[in-house]
């Protein structure tokens, strides 16, 4: 009887060394050294273009058009949470309390994570 136990003793260990053999194989992976030193020649030639080649526009600085982003949200609403979803991402991007008031006496839920101005908070 002692033999069995000895064999699955050494049963035990040669299953335990292979299996951190392929731990370190997964996780353990060697990294690529990516400071590689480059020579950069710089030569003195002139511009292609100089200044006095580049047009010019007469009406200065162009105002960008302001596009937001276009979101899809899904609400989730239970007894005690009302949650809005990204379906981008899957963030939380709105969460209220429905049995807490905003303030006493106010019918507004408790707004818990949200957009404000300045500052936006995503679960």
């Amino acid at each position: 009887m002692e033999s069995q136990r000895t064999f699955l003793f050494i049963g035990l260990l040669l299953v335990s060394y292979l299996l951190f053999q392929e731990w370190n194989n997964d996780y353990n992976q060697p990294q690529v050294d990516t400071s590689a030193t480059t020579q950069v020649t710089t030569q003195n030639t002139p511009s292609a273009t100089s200044q006095n080649d580049v047009p010019v526009s007469s009406q200065g600085d162009v105002p960008m058009a302001a596009t937001k982003a276009i979101r899809s949200v899904i609400t989730v609403t239970t007894d005690v949470l009302a949650v809005q979803i990204d379906t981008k991402g899957g963030d939380i991007v709105e969460a209220k309390l429905l049995k807490h008031a905003e303030t006493h006496g106010s019918e507004d839920p408790y707004l818990l994570l949200g957009e404000f101005e300045g500052k936006q908070y995503i679960s």
